[in-house]
């Protein structure tokens, strides 16, 4: 109760930011939605303000835009079964169900978040069209099937642009700031955990810990890494650096596993010299670990007893 009354009557700056940037969201979209007549200009504010769930400004574009391409698919798709099987409600409603789990499928393929959004407005498109058609057949026509196709996109694009353009003008957050967190924080977890493989003494529970952070992180990197693509010129380098990382960081532990595993399971083949090169390796590993600068990392890396 203590927390949600902080929260209340003295809410951080960050959060109330999101609220006006959430507001100012919803106003836009519902005020262009009515501006234009739309049929349902509260579907625009809904649009808009599912974009505003994390606020970054690349993910939201990245969002708005996998929003609209499933918008637009999902429409065309809609108004092409409709045109073609009006005449035969079930034999639509059936080829609909396809759709819907064609989407589901190539969803279930995808890793990003937003990806998985557009497929699932490519289905909800489709089925939010055909039904309501359907749903009065007395009045179906063409026009008709245009009109409410030609509605529920406008309403929904709307929505998008309105989140996008208020998140890059109005109290921009940046993808790449929450990145460079999280590859520090991956580039840390690494060498801990290389450490701790070369560790005869470490337990399987200790180096299983922490491997799942990796993973965790790792999976964090890889989504915000297909965002930072839309914020400026450098985007793109960005994001290949975030995509180059996560490849090295992966290759590193299947590398240094072999070492651990040949420490602890074949002690025959440790040799004097490789046991004292294990060493020399596990020393300088902590030491990059520890260190406050890349200055600092350097130096640990030339001199292992630094």
């Amino acid at each position: 109760m203590e927390a949600v009354l902080r929260n209340l009557f003295l809410p951080k700056k960050q959060a109330v930011i999101f609220a006006l940037k959430g507001v100012i969201a919803m106003a836009m979209a519902l005020t262009v939605a009515l501006f234009l007549n739309l049929d349902r200009p509260y579907w625009a504010l809904v649009s808009a303000v599912f974009l505003q769930i994390r606020p970054e400004s690349g993910l939201v574009a990245e969002k708005a835009l996998c929003q609209i391409v499933g918008t637009v698919i999902g429409g065309l798709f809609g108004i092409l079964l409709l045109t073609q099987l009006i005449s035969y409600p079930y034999l639509a409603l059936g080829i609909l169900g396809l759709w819907l789990g064609i989407n589901s499928t190539l969803s279930a393929l995808v890793r990003q978040t937003n990806f998985i959004y557009g497929f699932a407005m490519a289905a909800v498109t489709a089925e939010i069209i055909v039904l309501l058609v359907i749903a009065s057949p007395t009045t179906v026509s063409s026009q008709a099937v245009f009109s409410i196709a030609q509605s529920r996109m406008s309403e929904i694009i709307i929505g998008s642009i309105c989140a996008g353009i208020v998140s890059h003008l109005f109290w921009p957050v940046k993808v790449k700031n929450g990145l460079q967190i999280q590859a520090k924080s991956l580039i840390n977890q690494t060498l801990n955990y290389l450490v701790t493989e070369l560790n005869i003494q470490g337990s399987h529970e200790e180096r299983h810990q922490q491997i799942d952070g990796i993973l965790a992180t790792l999976g964090a990197v890889n989504e915000d890494s297909s965002a930072v693509r839309y914020e400026g010129p450098k985007g793109p380098g960005r994001a290949r650096a975030a995509n180059q990382l996560s490849q090295k960081v992966l290759s590193l532990l299947a590398l240094i596993q072999i070492f651990g595993r040949l420490q602890r399971s074949h002690t025959k083949l440790m040799s004097p010299l490789l046991t004292q090169l294990f060493t020399q390796l596990k020393q300088v590993l902590a030491n990059i670990a520890q260190a406050n600068s890349v200055d600092d990392s350097r130096l640990a890396h030339f001199n292992p007893r630094l």
